[in-house]
């Protein structure tokens, strides 16, 4: 089915030059209503008249003239058959038709997700002969296609309805690839790579297995050479991929690239230590594995995942990296480090190691001979952790059988799941110390101000060390507290519900003197018990933690945490628990409340509020209390619930105890299959209270510092009125007051601008007084208005101007300002300055409303407050919003681009840069990272790679290099478009790739350069400019790069404001004013002329002393022209490029002409009969202006376009002329 639909488009024959042959033409010419551009249908394809044949475009310039009807049935012996669903977009075609039969290999590289390509014989197409398609970004292939002499093949390129366009490179060679790859003689830095191939010559493509297969436009590790090959100049200890093309000769270029083949580099042992290994050098990914570290057995929990790996973990010490294990029940995976020239019973081991779960099973640490064969595994040590936190272990190695150098240290993951995984980082290998630590540190028996410390070691002689945690740790000058102990010893004297860090070390005598310290062993004392009434809302922990003077026990399954919601009718912190089945029967999980003081014979009360988040599933929650925090203890029983709610209910239970004493609750989950979450929330517990409460508790006349409270009673005379600021517990804190005989109050001596919450209730007797009823919310006036209309004015690259509006009538103002301060790795998300914390810079301003900031740091985002000081105790607010921002601008010149939405770049390797950053859905803007140099030489060529934080969608990828040190961005050969990256975290090893040769031009010295990733945009993928970022979404990154070269930098400007002025005709000539302005001081000027038609008529002209001058040029050409600054025989930079054509031989056109080309918002038309029309078309032939002037001189309005290629077709006295413009 074929749609033709366009009023207008663009018919063109074909040019395209490969690097080896001429193989198709272009030449445009302009039509009207229903014409065809060539490659829109197979009536009218784009033809390849020989091969081999490249062809870069993209579909969208083609229209959408074929959907999933038009594929015909798949031919016998067909060469992939893609699904019909990738020809639902728009589509290009070419055409083939051999001379002899043969083969030939086809690919499509370049594209977008959801692309297709399909080989098709007959027009219509009759029959499927071949074709890939793929619904990520990645390139297309079809190898060793048939082909016979005289059958015509239509290769058509489309996509799925999204993205409905792509662009494509379109590559056709019938130059066999290589086949039969092997690898052989590997060393440390070298191997020998043979191939089997139909021609002598080839090139090789060698690379860390990480990176993106090569496609046709990539550049060869080696060129020419013949099989066999050595590769020199390798990594010792890194997996490679190695790939071969044939050179098949000038005619028939070169092959696609083989499939690879992989081998790894050997390594020495390691003969300096200590060894370290942090994981923080390599990038995270489940292909990322150390260098010279060995995992003979891994788990494949897909395709792509493999384990043990490299990945990132927020909470390790040594942020960012970890080295993960997975392992399947019963096929345990293992880690196998470099071999030591040290003999390994001579060898330290230390590590910190993190479970995921209880189901995350063991680590065992051992020693192997053979780092591939698990049979040498010596078992050392077990490890299972009682918790699921990064925890610090060492093993000495001196009691293992193995002895001698060369040998390993192994680690090997039991899984009871391949569901949970383990973490290990920071591992170091050192030789054994002479006087070895204490080892199995431990506290027991911790009471409110005492507990007991014990440890083992090979002698008495002791030193132990106490102190608060958080505190410096001891190091060989730290005073002992005791010296000359031995375990155990008893602490006495803590203070309740304090955190402590305790550490010993062994005196071996003069011979052997100190150990390092052992610790810290941190450790909480007891809680005293507190008295009723208690509260516990959970909103003064820090989530997802518990309170301190509270418990957990953990039976089975998951245990209680803390979290903050919003949902399910909660409204804050909670208690929660999820379910999680480990082993047999129900979950099996404790939260025990801080000791309470009772007494016998007393009427308590408890309630709470429960619920879950499901109304299909069933959970259980028991409540109990005791005389201890553990669950044997709960032996009264006070509610059992079964609930499938999603609102919260509210449960009270009145009991007495029989004795005094303090006592514990203790809140059960015990669902008895995989159930929903559990939630509690607002635990009390009170002596029953028999005098009513009030009701009706209203607030109103709120003033700046006072408001009016009033209630109903219920009988009652006497009240007690208590208030506190929003987010304190109420219980603890606040300002009471008593009130007789009224039922109302007036509550004074307020903060202005200030949340209360306020709590009332009835007063019986002394004894006898009612709960609390409250909180009622409410908020005082503002005294001191927020200054209002903050601008920000004259941004420099170190300085900025802001003003403001007064809020009232105050002459002083505390201006703050601030950037970005950290980075929340739970969260993902950057941390930028609060000035309520003291954070960030101040300023103080009197008089009159404006500032000038100065000292600021270049390309930073900075944040603004204002404060308004109406008296010494009387300041506004400070908002929870930011109320204002700015950028400050680039030094050097650099254009400054911001975009508002982030989409990280996270890795750059160009030269000697290599910058991994952590990078999520978060980050500034813009970056400078000009302290990092990447050097290079002129003349040689660099790979650049790239990785980026897509989410989940397109992002492109565009660099930029200031070549001339002119300060700008601004030539061909100056940007780089590097590729696009679909759907990737920005660690997934999703790389692009691209060879930049520094011009041999380059001038010496440093200079700059520019990463920008641009989020998706169907129209145009790159940026255009290093300036400008369509959509504000994506990343810019500033760069150093040195240049060494024999072109030494000159301080002469470029000339600006390059202006085509009016023309005059005097027959076959004319003359047209061209003015510019002085980029600097220089009096001199060289000034360009190019008939892009005759050579003959181009030429320059040199300018003196006015930057202005007339040039007598031909009636009827068009002229390229462009100016540069001579100064004392050094040369600017020439400027941009402009264009006008000056009249035509045709009689109406004679005096025609137009300017400025390229326009920014106004082309100017003038001629000398009267112009009766004027059209523009965008590429797709669709028609964008259009207006009937009938005046001699017309004023175009541009500045609605898009930075792109137009076709102007005007229309004077019956004749019409195509003109192409170019908007910037």
């Amino acid at each position: 089915m074929q749609k033709l639909n366009k009023d207008s488009v663009l018919k063109c024959t074909v040019v395209w030059k490969t690097l080896l042959a001429t193989a198709v033409i272009f030449a445009c010419s302009f039509t009207t209503t229903n014409a065809q551009i060539a490659g829109e249908v197979c009536e009218n394809p784009l033809v390849i008249s020989s091969l081999p044949f490249m062809h870069t475009g993209n579909t969208g310039d083609y229209g959408d003239n074929y959907d999933s009807s038009d594929k015909p049935r798949r031919a016998d012996g067909a060469i992939g058959d893609p699904s019909s669903s990738f020809l639902r977009g728009d589509d290009v075609v070419y055409a083939y038709t051999p001379s002899e039969d043969g083969t030939i290999d086809i690919s499509v590289i370049n594209n977008r997700e959801n692309t297709g390509f399909f080989i098709f014989t007959g027009c219509p197409f009759e029959s499927s002969v071949g074709g890939d398609a793929s619904r990520n970004e990645e390139n297309l292939h079809v190898y060793q296609l048939p082909v016979s002499s005289g059958v015509t093949y239509y290769i058509v390129i489309s996509t799925d309805r999204y993205p409905q366009m792509t662009p494509y490179t379109l590559n056709i060679t019938s130059c066999k690839r290589p086949t039969d790859l092997v690898v052989e003689n590997v060393m440390h830095t070298s191997a020998e790579l043979s191939w089997a191939s139909d021609v002598d010559q080839g090139d090789i493509y060698v690379m860390r297995s990480y990176r993106l297969a090569p496609n046709i436009s990539s550049l060869p590790t080696e060129t020419s050479v013949s099989s066999p090959f050595t590769i020199d100049n390798l990594i010792p200890g890194v997996e490679y991929h190695a790939y071969a093309r044939a050179d098949c000769g000038d005619q028939d270029g070169v092959s696609e690239w083989s499939e690879p083949i992989s081998f790894s580099t050997t390594c020495d042992a390691v003969s300096s230590l200590p060894y370290i290994e942090n994981f923080d050098a390599y990038r995270s990914g489940t292909y990322w594995f150390p260098e010279c570290w060995e995992r003979p057995v891994i788990f494949n929990s897909t395709a792509i995942n493999i384990y043990p790996s490299i990945s990132g973990h927020y909470q390790t010490s040594s942020y960012p990296n970890t080295l993960r294990f997975y392992s399947q029940t019963g096929t345990p995976t293992y880690a196998v480090s470099p071999s030591f020239a040290e003999d390994i019973s001579n060898l330290r081991v230390k590590f910190t190691l993190k479970r995921e779960e209880l189901r995350s099973g063991t680590i065992d640490v051992g020693v192997m001979s053979d780092a591939n064969d698990v049979s040498t595994f010596e078992l050392v040590a077990t490890i299972d952790p009682d918790n699921n936190d990064f925890n610090a272990y060492y093993f000495d190695l001196n009691q293992v059988s193995l002895s001698g150098s060369g040998n390993y240290i192994a680690l090997r993951h039991n899984s009871n799941s391949a569901n949970y995984d383990y973490h290990l980082d920071d591992f170091k290998v050192e030789l054994t110390p002479s006087c070895l630590e204490p080892t199995n540190a431990v506290i027991s028996n911790i009471t409110t101000t005492s507990g007991i410390f014990s440890w083992e070691t090979i002698t008495n002689h002791s030193d132990f060390y106490i102190a608060e945690a958080g505190g410096t740790s001891p190091d060989e000058n730290t005073t002992p507290t005791l010296s000359n102990v031995s375990s155990p010893i008893t602490l006495n004297q803590l203070t309740p519900n304090t955190e402590y860090d305790a550490y010993v070390r062994v005196d071996c005598g003069a011979e052997g003197g100190l150990s390092a310290w052992t610790g810290p062993v941190r450790f909480f004392t007891r809680c005293t018990a507190t008295n009723t009434p208690f509260l516990q809302n959970f909103e003064f922990v820090t989530v997802p933690n518990i309170s301190n003077c509270e418990s957990l026990e953990t039976n089975n399954g998951k245990g209680w945490e803390t979290r903050s919601l919003n949902t399910f009718g909660f409204n804050g912190n909670v208690l929660s628990h999820k379910y999680t089945r480990i082993g047999d029967g129900p979950v099996d999980a404790w939260y025990f409340t801080q000791g309470i003081n009772l007494k016998a014979g007393v009427d308590y009360s408890i309630s709470y509020v429960y619920g879950n988040n499901s109304e299909q599933d069933i959970d259980k929650l028991k409540v109990a209390y005791g005389t201890s925090a553990n669950s044997s203890a709960m032996i009264v029983e006070l509610a059992d619930h079964e609930f499938q709610v999603t609102t919260p209910q509210s449960s009270e239970v009145i009991f007495s105890v029989d004795n005094d004493g303090v006592y514990y609750f203790g809140f059960q989950a015990h669902s008895d299959k995989l159930m929903s979450w559990i939630y509690v929330d607002d635990i009390f517990v009170d002596v029953l209270r028999t005098c009513p409460v009030s009701a009706e508790v209203v607030v109103d006349n709120i003033e700046t510092n006072q408001a009016q409270l009033s209630w109903t009673s219920t009988g009652q005379n006497q009240w007690e009125v208590l208030y506190v600021e929003s987010g304190f517990n109420h219980l603890e804190d606040g300002t009471s007051v008593t009130v007789q005989g009224l039922p109302n109050t007036t509550l004074v001596n307020l903060t202005s601008e200030t949340t209360y919450d306020v709590y009332l209730r009835n007063v019986c007797a002394v004894d006898d007084k009612s709960y609390w009823v409250g909180p009622q919310t409410f908020k005082t006036e503002t005294s001191c208005p927020r200054p209002t209309n903050i601008q920000i004015d004259n941004v420099g690259h170190d300085s900025v101007q802001i003003s403001w509006e007064a809020g009232s009538s105050e002459s002083e103002w505390i201006v703050y300002y601030g950037g970005v301060i950290g980075y929340d790795p739970v969260n993902e998300r950057l941390i930028s300055f609060d000035p309520k914390k003291g954070e960030g810079e101040s300023v103080t301003v009197q008089g009159s409303p404006q500032v000038t900031l100065t000292g600021l740091k270049s390309a930073e985002e900075y944040q603004v407050y204002v404060e308004a000081v109406c008296a010494e105790e009387d300041r506004s607010s400070i908002p929870p919003y930011v109320m204002a921002r700015f950028i400050t601008e680039l030094e050097g010149g650099y254009c400054m681009v911001y975009p508002e939405r982030v989409r990280p770049i996270t890795n750059v390797e160009f030269a000697t840069i290599k910058n991994l950053q952590l990078g999520r859905g978060s980050g500034p803007g813009f970056q400078d990272f000009t302290d990092m140099v990447a050097e290079v030489n002129a003349g040689d060529t660099y790979t650049i790679n790239i990785e980026g934080n897509t989410i989940e969608l397109r992002s492109s990828f565009t660099v930029f290099i200031d070549w001339n040190q002119d300060g700008e961005f601004n030539n061909d050969d100056e940007r780089y478009e590097v590729g696009t990256i679909f759907n990737s975290n920005g660690f997934d090893d999703k790389v692009i790739s691209m060879d930049i040769q520094v011009p041999t031009e380059a001038v010496n010295g440093m200079t700059r350069m520019r990463v920008i990733s641009r989020g998706e945009d169907r129209n145009s993928e790159y940026v255009p400019n290093a300036c400008e970022l369509p959509r504000s979404l994506g990343q810019v990154e500033a760069y150093t790069v040195n240049v060494k070269s024999d072109v030494d930098p000159v301080d002469c400007q470029i000339p600006t404001a390059l202006t085509l002025g009016a023309v005059t005709f005097d027959g076959d000539g004319a003359q047209l004013v061209v003015s510019w302005m002085a980029g600097g001081i220089e009096t001199q000027w060289e000034l360009s002329y190019v008939n892009a038609n005759d050579a003959a008529d181009s030429g320059s002209a040199m300018v003196n002393t006015t930057p202005q001058t007339i040039l007598d040029l031909t009636a009827g050409q068009g002229y390229s022209i462009k100016v540069r600054s001579i100064c004392d025989g050094a040369n600017s930079a020439w400027t941009e490029v402009a264009e006008m054509t000056l009249g035509f031989d045709d009689i109406m056109f004679t005096n025609f002409t137009y300017y400025p080309n390229p326009v920014t918002n106004q082309l100017t038309l003038q001629s000398a009969v009267l112009i009766d029309q004027v059209e523009v078309y965008n590429l797709l032939g669709q028609k964008v202006i259009q207006m009937k002037p009938g005046a001699v001189e017309v004023q175009l309005e541009t500045k609605q376009l898009q930075s792109a290629i137009y076709l102007m077709k005007v229309s004077i006295g019956g004749s019409h002329k195509v003109f192409r413009i170019v908007k910037k």
